[in-house]
């Protein structure tokens, strides 16, 4: 279900947020009628999950008696990032008013669009009781000059280089020990992460297909993917590389 969270910044519910994936990911959020949560270990940045350099110069410690700096950066250097990138996991969106040519070109050339709202994901979430689910934005950071408050262990995972900032990212987060159900038995179902359910149908309000194929083959497709599956979000061809006229 959904938490509140001091550490997680929201945004405003009618702000439109992103999914982009290929056809093989978004067949699978069919078929399973769920968003999948990825590990940050399984991310391509090697960075999710570690702190800011700033964290481990023993610079930063100065008013740390001499004896303790050492645990204390080897602690954030290594051990706590550990945790974060095995037993976190992490759905990301995009916040944009509008489809993002960038991400058409960088995720799925030849993929779909999920499109929804903060709003909408926070509401079908809060119907989930397996886990305690976070949602907020995440902020971004000069890696060399800044630092993030390293009082809660959930903004290992809320801040992301400058060079990343065209993501305008919306995470949602799961903790391995903040499932309810799991009792001592908290592993994750996959070793890549945690599929949640969720009421797709109410979730999505639009799909989108890739602006990049003319004769609309492949939006038909997923059109009928689409309704295979018994869904009925409506299926719309991307015009973001048409003709202006």
């Amino acid at each position: 279900m959904h938490q509140e969270h001091p550490n997680f910044n929201p945004i405003n519910d009618d702000t439109k947020i992103w999914r982009f994936m290929d056809l093989a990911k978004f067949c699978n959020i069919l078929e399973k009628s769920s968003l999948f949560f990825v590990k940050p270990e399984k991310f391509k940045d090697p960075w999710e999950g570690y702190l800011p350099r700033k964290h481990i110069e023993e610079a930063s410690y100065s008013n740390i008696p001499e004896q303790f700096r050492g645990a204390l950066i080897t602690i954030a250097k290594e051990h706590t990032p550990k945790i974060v990138r095995e037993n976190f996991a992490v759905n990301c969106w995009h916040i944009s008013e509008s489809e993002s040519e960038a991400f058409w070109r960088n995720y799925s050339e030849r993929g779909i669009a999920i499109q929804s709202t903060f709003g909408k994901l926070k509401e079908k979430i809060k119907n989930n009781t397996d886990y305690n689910i976070y949602i907020g934005k995440v902020e971004y950071k000069d890696q060399d000059l800044d630092i993030v408050d390293i009082g809660n262990i959930f903004n290992h995972i809320l801040w992301k280089r400058k060079s990343f900032e065209y993501e305008n990212e919306l995470r949602a987060v799961i903790w391995e020990k903040e499932n309810p159900a799991a009792n001592d038995n908290r592993n994750f179902e996959s070793e890549n992460g945690q599929y949640i359910n969720l009421d797709l149908n109410t979730l999505v309000e639009n799909i989108y297909t890739t602006p990049f194929e003319n004769d609309g083959w492949f939006n038909t497709i997923v059109c009928d993917l689409i309704k295979r599956y018994d869904f009925n979000f409506p299926c719309i061809k991307s015009k973001l590389m048409d003709k202006p006229y």
